[in-house]
């Protein structure tokens, strides 16, 4: 057949994230790639991302997101608040506010306390770009109010 040994037909070129828009974001592909949705394919690539989700969830629902867990990379969560890892915040009002606005939160849902969840092996778990959303989304490929990327993947468990 003309193969080297030990060659893998089956293989993917080295990345294929960069020559495909793997979201079907892009409407042609003459058309330059938004700011945001370089960053969900580079979430793509780190396989990892990052949810915010009020922190009474966790004690009342076995997942988070029943139809899909939203999640963000850790850039938007940052440009919010600052600095963070992974856990459970009850911050000041206004930057409370300034993270429930940056990522299209219902006013007041995350005052009585959230937690940022780090979510890794995003591929693994259906990432897509959503189709609907609150009245503050933009739209499915628009990313997020505050400019950051938004992707839902599979429901994630609480470990309630």
């Amino acid at each position: 057949m003309g193969l080297v040994p030990g060659e893998n037909v089956y293989s993917f070129g080295p990345n294929v994230h960069k020559w495909i828009d793997p979201l079907g974001l892009c409407k042609n592909s003459g058309e330059k790639m938004s700011a945001f949705t370089a960053r969900q394919i580079k979430m793509l690539e780190e396989n990892v991302g990052y949810n915010v989700s009020p922190e009474s969830w966790f004690s009342k629902y076995d997942y988070i997101g029943r139809n899909g867990t939203f999640i963000t990379d850790k850039k938007a969560i940052q440009d919010a608040i600052g600095e963070f890892k992974p856990g459970s915040y009850k911050l000041d009002a206004a930057k409370t506010a300034k993270l429930e606005t940056a990522l299209g939160l219902q006013k007041g849902s995350l005052a009585d306390g959230f937690r940022i969840t780090e979510v890794k092996g995003i591929r693994d778990k259906a990432p897509r770009s959503p189709l609907t959303g609150n009245e503050y989304f933009l739209g499915g490929g628009k990313g997020l109010p505050g400019g950051g990327p938004e992707m839902v993947i599979d429901p994630i468990p609480t470990g309630r």
